[in-house]
């Protein structure tokens, strides 16, 4: 896994109660699978790969995962480091696409923020000559 990079892209949704955003897993900045999805349940923020309703060979509708991992799995979290690290990626840049970054008053200065009002009213306009002319 040490040559695999993750990274991703994050489009958040307000129509749903659990699910939070949609997900496209970028891999090494050359690959990228479209249909995570980030949901917030009982135990916090998870990611599901994509995947397709079908019926399987009884006819009984369900969901098929479109992405498989082909890795050992940890007893406990019944996930792999790689699943783990996809995870990872796709949670980070959820929490930052929701987050706002922070920012101080010197480097909203420094960015162009408009100043402070002081109460001080411009002085008024001189007439123009050609409106006392009319």
């Amino acid at each position: 896994m040490s040559n695999l990079s993750f990274s991703a892209k994050v489009r958040t949704i307000t129509t749903s109660n659990s699910m939070k955003a949609f997900a496209t897993l970028i891999i090494n900045d050359t690959i990228s699978i479209e249909g995570y999805k980030v949901f917030d349940g009982k135990n916090g923020l998870f990611v599901a790969p994509p995947s397709h309703k079908g019926t399987d060979k009884e006819g009984v509708e369900k969901y098929f995962n479109d992405v498989q991992y082909l890795e050992e799995r940890d007893e406990d979290t019944r996930r792999g480091p790689v699943e783990e690290a996809v995870s990872a990626a796709i949670l980070a840049e959820y929490k930052r696409t929701v987050s706002p970054p922070k920012t101080n008053a010197a480097a909203g200065k420094a960015q162009g923020a408009r100043p402070n009002p002081t109460g001080n009213r411009p002085t008024a306009r001189k007439p123009d000559p050609i409106d006392e002319a009319w």
